[in-house]
């Protein structure tokens, strides 16, 4: 084979590599952006089995440690860009959490914070030259909608841990699935749409 044959092969894979990349992203923002289009469900009425949107406010007890304001929260997630050429380009990106509730005026819903989606409004920023560092985070308190697989599951909290396996009581919580993973967001466009009646 040539040079400029190989030089070419190598441009057409680089290309594909560079679409395949652009494709991947745009379908989690269109998975996300379908998933949150669905109606909000009050946590009182969801049904185990269903995959639902439910929005309302967090409440946990234990906590992970953010990487740049070093805050206690359930979750968050974390961004690293480097400038090149004075556009912003992701380097990094990384998620963390905790099981934490999430509850309104109808009922409580655990939500398993370990393996699940964050889009959340980046509210803490550190710029040094051309790298920046951001993050979103889940707190107490925070009104947020998640997305997920609704299944019922023994109660985690410790006042029901003396109790037997077969005598736990249950909860409802919020999990991904092999399909699905599940997605928390603080977008205020969600949460406003939630607020209508």
């Amino acid at each position: 084979m040539e040079l400029g044959s190989i030089f070419i092969l190598g441009a057409i894979v680089a290309a594909a590599a560079t679409l395949v990349r652009r494709r991947l992203r745009v379908s989690r923002d269109e998975v996300t952006r379908r998933a949150f289009a669905q109606p909000i469900v009050k946590i009182g009425e969801a049904r185990e089995k269903t995959r639902v949107v439910l929005v309302g406010t967090v409440s946990h007890t234990e906590a992970v440690t953010s990487p740049v304001s070093h805050r206690a929260c359930a979750a968050f997630e974390y961004v690293e860009a480097i400038k090149r050429s004075d556009v912003w380009h992701e380097r990094t990106r990384r998620i963390a959490g905790v099981d934490f509730a999430i509850d309104d005026t109808s009922g409580e819903v655990l939500v398993r914070g370990a393996n699940i989606e964050m889009l959340l409004m980046k509210d803490e920023k550190d710029t040094l030259d051309d790298l920046e560092r951001r993050e979103g985070l889940v707190q107490n308190g925070d009104q947020v909608a998640v997305f997920g697989y609704v299944t019922r599951v023994p109660d985690p909290r410790p006042e029901a841990a003396g109790l037997g396996y077969r005598q736990r009581p249950t909860v409802l919580a919020i999990r991904s699935t092999r399909r699905y993973r599940a997605r928390i967001t603080n977008s205020p466009a969600i949460l406003q749409r939630a607020a209508r009646p």
